[in-house]
């Protein structure tokens, strides 16, 4: 028989297996430690959906806008820049 030389790397892999294996093998087993349960469920398909108009949804995107563009922190004149941090990076351009 003749022995061989195995890299470090190589013993640390089948170490860390071997206890993967461990823990796996002390892990309860359908059938043998527990039972399965069965219970069949009735699933109730075609839930009713909420009923929704395009006026509805027009007017709730224009209060959106609406709260958008009141609540804009610099106005039309200004812009965001990130290179000047000393002035909280707004400029008037």
């Amino acid at each position: 028989m003749k022995l061989i030389r195995v890299p470090n790397w190589c013993a640390r892999s089948y170490e860390q297996m071997k206890l993967a294996a461990q823990g796996l093998d002390a892990l309860p087993r359908a059938g043998s430690d527990f039972s399965w349960a069965y219970l069949p469920l009735k699933i109730a398909f075609g839930a009713k959906r909420a009923r929704v108009y395009v006026a509805d949804l027009t007017q709730a995107w224009l209060g959106i806008l609406s709260r958008a563009k009141h609540t804009q922190p610099w106005s039309d004149s200004e812009t965001i820049c990130n290179a000047c941090p000393d002035d909280g990076g707004f400029h008037v351009v």
